[in-house]
């Protein structure tokens, strides 16, 4: 059954974010030998998160100033956040690689044994995150709010705002999944 035709209101799912996808992009950097162009990890953060072909595809509304996949613009926002975050590496023409602080970053999930194929996926949360992953994709929301200025919201980005609340919801949701 395709996924689009089932999404609410014609939302993306929260698991698919900018935010959401910073710790799912730099898990497919380094699966890739921590080296590779956009399309290569496109494909590759589909399989790690098993996305709907489908939902890979969608395009922007008609009249909209991003021309690219609704997903691969998100996976591309979520890189710029994490080369500001000196995580990764942009090379020009499409291509990044990991940092060495991006690999170190990633060190607490070698200890993990949860294989990917193995994780339960499901159409509102994605693939479930192990404790370390999400530890880690906390840290990285975390990084990046870090970026308001000490004065407060006020001088925060549209874009800035929407990250807090929808770090705000995934709190939420995470904590009332485990009561």
């Amino acid at each position: 059954m395709a996924y689009i035709a089932n999404m609410p209101d014609g939302q993306l799912p929260a698991w698919l974010s900018a935010n959401r996808l910073m710790l799912w992009t730099l898990l497919a950097l380094r699966d890739l030998g921590g080296r590779a162009h956009l399309d290569a990890l496109y494909r590759r953060l589909g399989e790690v998160l098993r996305i709907p072909e489908d939902l890979l595809r969608l395009e922007h509304p008609t009249g909209a100033r991003q021309e690219d996949y609704v997903v691969r613009h998100r996976m591309r926002f979520a890189l710029t956040d994490l080369g500001f975050l000196g995580l990764v590496n942009s090379h020009g023409q499409g291509n990044w690689s990991l940092s060495d602080e991006g690999a170190d970053f990633l060190k607490p999930l070698d200890e993990e044994d949860a294989p990917m194929a193995e994780r339960d996926w499901s159409r509102e949360t994605g693939i479930e995150l192990t404790l370390a992953e999400s530890e880690l994709e906390t840290k990285l929301n975390w990084r990046v709010l870090g970026r308001l200025r000490p004065s407060g919201l006020f001088q925060a980005t549209a874009q800035d705002v929407e990250r807090l609340e929808s770090l705000m919801r995934t709190v939420r949701e995470r904590r009332h999944s485990r009561s």
